[in-house]
């Protein structure tokens, strides 16, 4: 018994002075994963763009463009708190909150439909650069949404 015990001590000693070899990633492996990933816009980047001088011709009809296109989207009146459309002549910004006293049920079918307003084609002439929705800066119960669209 004793002899047991001592042969448990010796052990645990072993153990315990070895530390555990430590795994490393496969740098390879995650440089591939980091190179198929897209690069992510900087929003404050794309807003200064959709800020930038408008295309006199372009820019307000590409704005009503848009409008026409959310406010087709179902229960988007009554749903949207204020929303707002500015191009450039190059980009556009469309930025909205969502009104915190709509349903829950109401306020998923309306997240899911500003994600791609018409369908799963983007509005003729766009291309959709970036779309974010989140919890209101100023009030954490009520979402808010920015989009950009590039003009096609």
């Amino acid at each position: 018994m004793i002899t047991a015990g001592l042969l448990a001590v010796a052990f645990l000693a072993q153990q315990t002075s070895v530390p555990p070899q430590a795994h490393t990633a496969d740098e390879g492996l995650v440089a591939g994963i980091l190179a198929q990933q897209a690069a992510v816009p900087d929003i404050a980047a794309l807003h200064a763009e959709a800020a930038a001088a408008p295309d006199p011709e372009w820019s307000a009809r590409a704005e009503g463009a848009l409008t026409r296109s959310y406010y087709a989207l179902p229960g988007f009146a009554q749903g949207i708190r204020s929303f707002a459309v500015t191009c450039s002549s190059t980009m556009c910004e469309v930025a909205g909150e969502i009104a915190s006293e709509l349903a829950a049920s109401r306020t998923n079918e309306l997240t899911a439909g500003l994600q791609s307003p018409g369908g799963e084609a983007p509005p003729p002439g766009f291309e959709q650069v970036l779309h974010h929705l989140g919890a209101h800066p100023d009030d954490r119960a009520s979402f808010a949404f920015v989009t950009y669209w590039r003009r096609d």
